[in-house]
């Protein structure tokens, strides 16, 4: 979390590595309650499983978003480039550097002007991820698993009947990749 001190106050701001950090921890819990239960068959258990596929899948969005502005903040972007906000953050960029004054980031810029920008969402997310950090083509198929069950949770719902095996072994594959990939970067 940052806070920054402005004309008549202060800005707390979250940042992308500090609400996926929230997430896996929402993921975890909720992944423990499922799988404590007496009964993971039973019907009328709480949706334990479904927020845990929905926060771990957060988690893996925000942090691969961290990690393409790691690269380049633009990465996150898509087709924004034509988008009014941006092309007078680049003005004010140029300005600045021309002054000798500290380069903003575009992630304050956006907050501090209220653009309406939007973000790559997570099927895009991870393409870049994959090329870029060269990422395995198991755990590129582990997020793409990961994503469906997401969508299909949110979207659609799952059937009560639904085999629970490749459902566990994707969490569990993604869990892994965010303690070996995501942490290493």
């Amino acid at each position: 979390i940052r806070i920054l001190i402005v004309k008549g106050g202060y800005l707390v701001k979250f940042e992308l590595v500090d609400n996926g950090v929230d997430s896996l921890k929402f993921g975890i819990e909720f992944y423990e309650k499922f799988m404590d239960l007496e009964d993971i068959y039973n019907e009328n258990n709480p949706g334990y499983l479904k927020m845990a596929i929905m926060s771990i899948h957060n988690t893996i969005e925000l942090f691969t978003k961290k990690l393409l502005i790691n690269v380049n903040d633009l990465l996150i972007f898509d087709d924004e480039l034509g988008n009014e906000a941006l092309l007078k953050l680049f003005s004010e960029q140029l300005v600045r550097r021309a002054q000798g004054r500290k380069h903003i980031p575009i992630d304050w810029y956006l907050v501090f002007t209220n653009a309406d920008v939007k973000t790559i969402g997570y099927r895009k997310c991870i393409d870049r991820l994959k090329s870029i950090y060269k990422l395995d083509q198991r755990y590129y198929n582990t997020l793409e698993e990961l994503g469906s069950y997401r969508n299909k949770l949110t979207h659609f719902g799952l059937d009560k009947q639904l085999e629970l095996t490749p459902v566990l072994l994707v969490i569990n594959d993604s869990l892994e990749l965010i303690d070996t990939f995501f942490y290493k970067y």
